[in-house]
């Protein structure tokens, strides 16, 4: 029953975090600020506000004058997390 019980609230969870993100989607094309925070580019490295943070945004804090093809590293909290390649 743990297990059932666990599984169910995860897909409430996932639920809610996709119902938010495309909320968050809709007012910020509206034009209205939501006051997220967006990963920034620092020394060559993409820092990230949460772990919950979109590749999208991810990608789009890449600087243009990166080299295609070449990993950028992401941190969170001056952690790697991760490394991503501009397509």
């Amino acid at each position: 029953m743990d297990d059932q019980l666990r599984e169910m609230l995860q897909e409430v969870l996932d639920r809610s975090r996709r119902i938010e993100t495309r909320v968050t989607r809709y007012i910020t094309a509206q034009g209205f600020e939501t006051g997220a925070r967006k990963p920034i580019c620092v020394n060559d490295t993409i820092e990230i506000p949460s772990l919950a943070t979109s590749m999208v945004d991810c990608v789009a804090a890449i600087p243009d004058a990166w080299d295609r093809g070449e990993a950028v590293n992401v941190t969170y909290r001056g952690r790697l997390v991760g490394a991503i390649l501009k397509p």
